[in-house]
């Protein structure tokens, strides 16, 4: 059986960061010299090295984003971690404007409210599901992915 492990794509996730400077420098040089002083440079530079940190911090991580295997599907991005295939009782993909992703349906989501944190259940009825799967930063496609879990899923 094949196995997909997703990780943050580089130029997805550079991408925000590239136009977060651009905007910042911008702002700075659209603004009236009364006040350019020495506050606005700092906090401009604090949220560009912010940004920066977080950034290393994505691409220096040792584990998956996402991972589906014979096992089950990783989950490291929502704090859920592993969720095996005995446990998930649907899956399809959602989409909402520009964004698509995998929604899971659990067959016992108690099991997991410790671990998807105190708004799960807000959480649960916006996206209509239990796990939110998301792909829009990460290096392989949600269709890739459905694939895998689809096949899976019709497995059992």
């Amino acid at each position: 059986m094949r196995t997909i492990e997703a990780n943050y794509s580089f130029w997805k996730s550079s991408a925000g960061v590239v136009l977060l400077s651009a905007a910042l420098f911008g702002y700075y040089l659209f603004l009236p010299e009364k006040y350019k002083h020495f506050v606005i440079p700092i906090i401009l530079g604090s949220v560009l090295l912010l940004s920066i940190y977080v950034m290393f911090r994505r691409f220096s991580a040792t584990r998956p984003v996402i991972r589906i295997d014979e096992k089950g599907l990783t989950d490291n991005r929502s704090g859920v971690g592993f969720v095996p295939w005995s446990a998930i009782k649907s899956a399809e993909i959602r989409s909402f404007k520009a964004e698509r992703w995998i929604a899971v349906m659990l067959k016992d989501p108690d099991v997991f409210s410790s671990e998807m944190g105190p708004r799960a259940a807000i959480k649960s009825f916006l996206w209509g599901a239990d796990l939110k799967v998301q792909f829009s930063d990460l290096d392989i496609g949600v269709d890739d992915a459905f694939s895998l879990v689809s096949e899976y899923l019709g497995h059992e």
